[in-house]
């Protein structure tokens, strides 16, 4: 997986992740490849994640569907239910002239 930052100098910046990542359980050898999708020159498919797990690297049986927009939230789909695995939080309301850093981020680069 790649991840760049894009129009550091004119433009709207923003972070791109593109390509695909494996997620290895290493107690029972269950394995997800997610797919970060690559954003389209309008913007269409922009922070789209899709991955499947499955019982192990060599295994083509998917055993649930992860989806969703990493910038916004997670869903997964197992036994034909849809549930929503993690959402993001709001942005700070001063977070645009703070590069849009989380309430999180914040709290660890400023404490005393």
């Amino acid at each position: 997986m790649n991840s760049c930052v894009n129009n550091l100098i004119f433009g709207e910046m923003y972070v791109e992740h593109v390509g695909t990542m494996i997620i290895r359980n290493v107690s029972n050898g269950n394995v997800c490849m997610v797919d970060f999708k690559k954003r389209g020159w309008t913007g269409k498919g922009a922070y789209e994640v899709e991955g499947f797990a499955y019982d192990s690297i060599n295994n083509s049986n998917k055993k649930a569907r992860l989806y969703g927009k990493w910038i916004e939230s997670l869903s997964i789909n197992y036994q034909d239910r849809d549930e929503l695995i993690w959402s993001a939080n709001p942005l700070p309301p001063e977070s645009p002239s703070m590069y849009y850093f989380t309430y999180f981020t914040l709290q660890l680069n400023f404490l005393p």
